[in-house]
């Protein structure tokens, strides 16, 4: 079985070693990928429902800086890139980007639009470029 069939019928990663690890014990069983699958997630319940919740938990925050981004988009628009980007900025928002490293002040100004367009898109890139590693 290859790491990718593992991976997709076990719907988590697994790193190169641990899967060495993995086909050694399915080449040496008398079942067939599917059950050996099936069977390993049952015995590893907790850990691939933690790294499902995590994926999801991933997958939603860079929604939510998708949707932060769009709307920093269209008031760049209505406004002017150098409007500071808290005026737009619900406070959830300026929460989450404070939570995950972002700084919405610089020299103690607020960030522009445009600053802060490009914070929340390098965030996204570098969160996306982690989930295909």
């Amino acid at each position: 079985m290859l790491k990718q069939e593992f991976e997709d019928r076990v719907k988590m990663r697994v790193s190169d070693e641990e899967y060495e690890s993995i086909n050694e014990v399915y080449n040496n069983s008398d079942v067939d990928k599917d059950e050996f699958c099936a069977a390993w997630v049952r015995i590893n319940r907790k850990r691939v429902n933690a790294y499902i919740l995590a994926e999801r938990e991933r997958e939603n925050r860079i929604k939510f800086m998708d949707r932060l981004r769009d709307i920093l988009f269209t008031y760049r628009y209505k406004h002017s890139f150098i409007t500071p980007a808290v005026e737009v900025m619900s406070k959830k928002d300026v929460k989450f980007c404070t939570d995950n490293g972002m700084s919405i002040t610089y020299d103690n100004r607020f960030r522009e639009i445009s600053t802060t367009i490009s914070d929340v898109t390098g965030w996204i890139e570098s969160k996306l470029e982690s989930m295909r590693q």
